[in-house]
């Protein structure tokens, strides 16, 4: 979807209690009650989620719900009278690998069932109606996590019905981490409690490489998922690993030269994953975004985790033009002629050039600004006291912060009506406000402190602060899950405060620091029982504040309370 879609006067009108559509219900989003697809439905490109439930049938959620109901159900059963375990009712899920020998327990049997709806067999099927449930549960915040592909054909493949013609369609590993993510996303114990044996199954399925080179896109999907799931999980190694794994499938298949005006390469170079051409602009559309969501996802934990000895873009020609939303190649955006070339350089030589479309959909901005916190990352790195040539460094920090400068002001303000009233909207302009504001902080952090003649007057203070106000702009309340990467990036937010209430002593100014802090590390607070790295982050950030003598910023929230 692109900015442009949204206008203040598309507001739609109030629908009576409890007619609104099952999604907008469940965003807390006004609904106008338009059947069978509601406007803001169609608005957010959701028609596939929009349900309603006030009619004389059940709704395909309700089903599945009914569904998962009976299978927890028949677990009860069977924990509480072990003589109804021992033979189990003609419909009760089949047992796979289970015996039913008189001796057994009720909770072996439990289990049993249990094992039955997620096998730890990759080869086994998960129970249809908990795949039901948890890719519902998992679509709202699939945009949080890299998911790039489009929805209604992923939706249609993972609903076919017989198990082997959903495997020839859709990669196992792809449906394994969507899952993974859905049971972390479930507030049912019943479904999370699945988590280990899905995170099993998809590490699994990716190692056995049976989708790399008849399923390729989608194997770049499933190690984007599973190297965010890892970060989530503040396993950085599990997930630098994956997230190699998406770039290499990326570059060997030569996502980097989608519509490239550049002259071709032969398709013959050792390790080429050779892809047969597009069916139609969509499925170009999904080669274009899994190019860049490898990147992005590259790029930003890379940086984030001060990784740069082994860059794999070192050297490589981006050409494939910026992504769009899954709706614009669906309206043709990708016409015959259009060639690109030299993309990210020439983003940063004139970072709000639209060439060769427009290039303002978010996940067009998420690269944009991806791209500016590495770049930020790595030249504040190379700086030192005994830097050999000090004048050409400072040139070119002053020519990116005027990058930074220039791309920053042309973002949408998170104050607009058609944004601060979409929550999803909002929530991805503030991510991507976030990386262009770190990354100045990244690039002035320790490089002016000797120009400027105040604290208030750093420009990495000046950064901190917008940050810090930035989230006030966004109802995170009805946003229950983001993405990972806001971990590290509100950690170093949090440390600019702090290291400068190192600098200043017991008047106004300290005061002010405190509160931002505060700021910051409530907003983390509300985040660390979804995200261990985020745990793992206020841990870090509260030991620091030990050494000032001060336990947590005023009015912060325990993470472990």
């Amino acid at each position: 979807m692109s900015i442009q879609q949204y206008r203040p006067g598309d507001a739609p009108s109030r629908v009576p209690r409890g007619s609104a559509c099952l999604s907008c219900r469940r965003r807390k989003m006004r609904c106008d009650g338009v059947r069978p697809v509601c406007g803001q439905c169609v608005h957010m490109e959701r028609e596939y989620d929009c349900e309603y439930t006030d009619g004389p049938m059940p709704s395909p959620t309700q089903l599945l719900e009914r569904d998962v109901a009976r299978l927890e159900a028949r677990i009860r059963e069977l924990e509480s009278d072990p003589q109804r375990a021992q033979k189990p009712p003609p419909n009760a899920p089949k047992l796979v690998g289970s015996s039913h020998k008189p001796s057994a327990s009720s909770s072996s049997l439990a289990t049993m069932v249990s094992a039955s709806i997620v096998p730890d067999d990759p080869e086994s099927e998960v129970h249809q109606a908990v795949i039901g449930i948890l890719i519902g549960i998992f679509v709202p915040h699939a945009s949080q996590v890299g998911f790039f592909m489009n929805i209604p054909r992923f939706l249609d493949a993972a609903y076919i019905p017989n198990p082997a013609v959903r495997r020839a369609t859709l990669s196992p590993a792809l449906l394994d981490c969507v899952l993974l993510w859905g049971a972390h996303f479930s507030n049912n114990h019943s479904l999370k409690i699945h988590e280990p044996t899905l995170l099993s199954r998809a590490v699994g399925s990716l190692a056995s490489g049976k989708s790399l080179h008849d399923r390729t896109i989608q194997t770049i999907q499933a190690e984007v998922l599973l190297a965010n799931y890892f970060f989530c999980q503040s396993r950085m190694l599990e997930g630098t690993y994956h997230c190699s794994a998406a770039v290499a499938l990326a570059l060997s298949c030569k996502l980097n030269r989608v519509r490239s005006a550049s002259p071709p390469e032969s398709l013959s170079a050792p390790g080429m994953f050779a892809l047969a051409p597009p069916r139609d602009t969509v499925e170009e559309g999904e080669r274009i975004n899994a190019f860049w969501a490898a990147y992005i996802v590259d790029r930003c934990w890379s940086a984030a985790q001060g990784s740069h000895a082994n860059d794999v873009f070192v050297g490589v020609q981006i050409d494939t033009p910026w992504p769009q939303e899954m709706g614009a190649y669906e309206e043709g955006v990708l016409t015959a002629d259009l060639r690109s070339y030299n993309t990210v350089n020439m983003f940063l030589n004139d970072p709000i050039s639209d060439v060769p479309y427009d290039t303002r959909s978010m996940l067009a901005l998420r690269a944009k600004a991806a791209t500016l916190f590495e770049r930020a990352t790595r030249l504040a790195s190379q700086w030192s006291h005994a830097i050999p040539d000090f004048d050409g460094f400072y040139v070119q920090v002053y020519q990116l912060d005027a990058v930074l400068r220039s791309f920053a002001a042309s973002l949408p303000s998170l104050d607009r009506p058609e944004v601060s009233e979409n929550i999803e909207l909002a929530a991805h302009l503030l991510v991507t406000r976030t990386y262009v504001l770190v990354a100045a902080i990244r690039l002035h952090n320790h490089l002016e402190a000797p120009l400027t003649s105040s604290i208030e007057e750093r420009p990495d203070l000046i950064a901190a602060k917008e940050a810090a106000d930035a989230i006030d702009s966004v109802r995170l309340s009805e946003l229950p899950f983001l993405d990972p990467i806001l971990a590290m990036l509100w950690s170093v937010i949090a440390r600019v405060f702090i290291d400068n209430l190192k600098l200043v002593g017991p008047d106004p100014s300290r005061q002010s620091l405190l509160l931002y802090l505060g700021r910051i590390m409530n907003t983390m607070a509300l985040y660390t029982h979804t995200s261990a790295l985020m745990a793992s982050q206020m841990t870090l950030l509260q030991n620091d504040l030990g050494m000032l003598n001060m336990s947590e910023a005023p009015g912060t929230i325990n993470p472990h309370a």
